[in-house]
């Protein structure tokens, strides 16, 4: 019997659809004109942005955010992964964060608020983990204060992403660091699997979402996208909202 292809991602879609209502993330974050969001995010990992490898960055970091920055410029949030919160518990979690959050962090739902805020951000400081690649790819400037390269495929573009990132240095001041990274910045023509660069947005009569259609085996044939062609319904193909 033929093998069957699932390809796609629905959460980059999601973030795809949802890039028009970025203003309206912004303000529901308390992001008003003239200040910028930066989200701070880490992954799963001892060696993670808020590990427990002993050395990890983002308690470090989180009484420097109020010395450093003003705050009438900028707005902070932190998205820890969903096992951050299940492994240590919601209390221990908020208890670590608190004195932060009373200086103004913002702490994002790891279920539901987290593409919100990436969408909203300005800049990421994060990791290895996929929030902060999902970032880099929304063409948000990224500064990499966890990079750990052991235990990443070398072949996976995760891999060379977190080999070329731009990397924080903590022992230097942030916000210069911050600055340089959004004045420096020179985002893609266009993220993997967005319309202008889907060969299914330029094919009349391909139903295969973005991501689908990027990540599809055939996508490094070009004259290969009629035999990616969905037969879903016109309901199916909706983007998620």
């Amino acid at each position: 019997m033929p093998t069957a292809v699932l390809a796609g991602d629905p959460c980059w879609d999601r973030m795809l659809a949802a890039r028009p209502y970025r203003d309206r993330y912004r303000r529901a974050l308390g992001v008003g004109p003239g200040r910028r969001l930066v989200v701070l995010s880490s992954t799963w990992n001892p060696r993670s942005l808020f590990g427990d490898g002993g050395d990890d960055v983002l308690p470090s970091l989180l009484p420097r955010l109020t010395s450093e920055f003003p705050a009438d410029e900028y707005r902070f949030a932190v998205v820890l992964h969903p096992n951050v919160w299940h492994g240590h518990g919601p209390g221990q979690v908020r208890a670590w964060l608190d004195r932060a959050r009373r200086c103004g962090l913002a702490l994002i739902d790891p279920l539901h608020g987290w593409r919100q805020a990436l969408i909203a951000a300005d800049a990421v400081i994060g990791d290895h983990g996929s929030v902060t690649y999902y970032a880099a790819a929304l063409g948000t400037p990224v500064l990499l204060g966890a990079a750990p390269l052991d235990g990443l495929d070398p072949r996976a573009p995760v891999h060379a992403f977190v080999r070329t990132a731009p990397r924080l240095d903590p022992a230097r001041p942030l916000r210069p660091q911050v600055e340089a990274v959004l004045a420096g910045h020179r985002p893609a023509p266009g993220p993997p699997g967005s319309p202008a660069r889907c060969p299914a947005r330029r094919r009349p009569g391909c139903g295969v979402s973005s991501t689908a259609c990027w990540t599809c085996p055939n996508q490094a044939r070009p004259h290969a996208w009629n035999r990616c062609r969905s037969r879903r319904t016109s309901r199916e193909r909706r983007p998620c909202r």
